[in-house]
């Protein structure tokens, strides 16, 4: 194995805007989904504020304190309606938010993970009909493993951007600023001591974002390489075991294999020191809050009530940066699978081709000075000859002299870099590639069966199955067709 033949092709300088700005015809026909999970954010972060100032007005109860002036209608909804209990009704409220919030909760994911799903279904099927475009020269030098990649983990990857990722930043976004807001509307003083560490952790975002990004290429580097590097082993079995290849591809692929755990550690590390760094901003916050607060309640200027939600508010406030890591983890995750896709995606498939072809074919083939050469190695030089209608021939030469190639040129699955190839007289490259290979059946020598009865892979789906004639012997797992290398696949 030449390991360089996995490495992916180097990425420039990609923003993540406009990753997005293409992905967004995929999500735009799904807009009443997007429209009505963002709705259910003022709602769901209306809900995440009450029970701090109900819990608070409950402790000032509890002491024998009125309600803080400083909560203003926060409190007033503690207030029970008739001649109710205070804490029983505090209770009943609590309950009732908790109820709310998981109900709009649960309808917000379950909105988003339809639209993903829905998006998601959408990505794979064009980017599966583009691989199907693909030009034949293509799949010469992209390996396999590479390209399940693309199509299995990175568009899960992407996935998990929806359930997880855009709209739900959107809503720690906004639940932040809604408790940066009120705590400054309860009391300034005690806000700007709270906001102290923010500073200090925003900028430790900012330096692990960049570090975050490259290490998460990095993973999907590695993890195309394992899925080409089994694709290959696993496809060509039979080589492996008679040159006996065992351990040397086993030590290959521990190789690899270990890489890939060296960057999945590395980003842990990155996603560790978020996490600390959080944390560490946490406790401080909740300290400089019980410091400065307990100064205010032993000077008479701040209730009870006021510094149990300010500590409330500031965990939640923090609580989106606490799972940060995590969610940005799945941004950057999917960001690199969207440089993956998309750089498939701008790979020129072959162009659609405008004409038909004739009716009826006689058959007439003329090959007229033809070159053709894969990349560097010249296979053809200056080939003609001619087959009429009707006529039978063998091309025979030595493996490598381009016998297989010349049927490929005919189909156009190449095209040749000089010369030209006729069929009734009409240059090959006037005739639509779908029209062409209508007419011609090409007999592999290395078969390769599809999923399915044999019957289905004789006719590839097409010939009706009364046209398909099957041999009388009963075929299994151990005996083949030796007259056309066709070996029945055990049921």
């Amino acid at each position: 194995m030449i390991p360089d033949i996995h490495e992916e092709v180097a990425i420039g300088k990609v923003y993540d805007a406009a990753l997005v700005r293409r992905l967004w015809p995929y999500l735009r026909v799904h807009w009443r989904l997007i429209a009505f999970a963002l709705l259910l954010i003022p709602l769901y972060s209306l809900v995440q504020a009450l029970p701090g100032p109900l819990i608070g007005t409950a402790l000032d109860a509890l002491i024998g304190v009125g309600p803080s002036e400083e909560l203003g209608w926060l409190a007033a909804l503690a207030d029970p309606p008739g001649d109710l209990p205070q804490i029983p009704w505090i209770s009943f409220l609590l309950f009732l938010a908790m109820a709310i919030g998981a109900g709009v909760e649960y309808a917000r994911m379950l909105s988003m993970t339809v639209m993903g799903q829905r998006a998601l279904r959408q990505i794979r099927g064009d980017l599966f009909d583009h691989v199907q475009r693909l030009p034949l020269r293509f799949f010469d030098s992209y390996p396999v493993g590479r390209l399940v990649t693309r199509l299995g983990n990175d568009i899960e990857s992407v996935g998990e951007m929806f359930y997880s990722g855009l709209v739900q930043l959107v809503a720690d976004l906004f639940v932040m600023i809604l408790f940066a807001s009120l705590l400054f509307w309860i009391d300034w003083r005690l806000a700007l001591v709270a906001m102290v560490a923010v500073p200090m952790l925003a900028g430790a975002a900012v330096i692990l974002r960049w570090k975050v990004r490259q290490v998460y290429r990095l993973v999907r580097l590695k993890i195309a390489r394992i899925n080409a590097q089994l694709q290959e082993t696993i496809t060509g079995m039979k080589v492996v075991q008679l040159f006996a290849r065992e351990r040397r591809n086993y030590e290959e692929f521990r190789e690899v294999n270990k890489e890939h755990r060296d960057a999945w550690i590395t980003s842990i590390n990155y996603d560790s020191l978020l996490s600390a760094a959080v944390e560490m901003a946490v406790n401080l916050t909740i300290a400089f809050i019980l410091w400065y607060g307990a100064l205010r309640i032993g000077r008479g200027e701040l209730g009870l009530g006021v510094l149990y939600v300010f500590v409330d508010y500031m965990r939640r406030f923090y609580r989106p940066l606490q799972d940060l890591s995590a969610k940005y983890s799945v941004m950057q995750s999917s960001m690199a699978s969207l440089e993956r896709i998309y750089q498939l995606l701008d790979e020129e498939p072959e162009a659609h081709e405008l004409g038909q072809a004739p009716q009826q074919v006689r058959g007439e083939i003329v090959f007229e000075n033809v070159t053709f050469a894969y990349k560097d190695e010249l296979v053809l030089r200056d080939v003609s000859f001619r087959v009429a209608p009707g006529e039978r021939i063998a091309l025979v030469g030595h493996t490598g002299s381009g016998k297989t190639t010349v049927l490929k040129l005919l189909l156009r699955l190449y095209e040749p870099q000089a010369g030209r190839i006729l069929v009734d007289g009409l240059d090959i490259r006037a005739i639509p590639r779908r029209d062409l290979r209508r007419h011609m059946a090409f007999v592999l020598q290395d078969v390769f069966l599809f999923t399915g009865e044999l019957g289905y892979n004789i006719g590839l789906g097409q010939a009706p199955q009364s046209e398909v004639r099957l041999p009388r012997v009963p075929f299994t797992s151990r005996t083949s067709c030796a007259g056309c290398r066709m070996a029945t696949p055990s049921r």
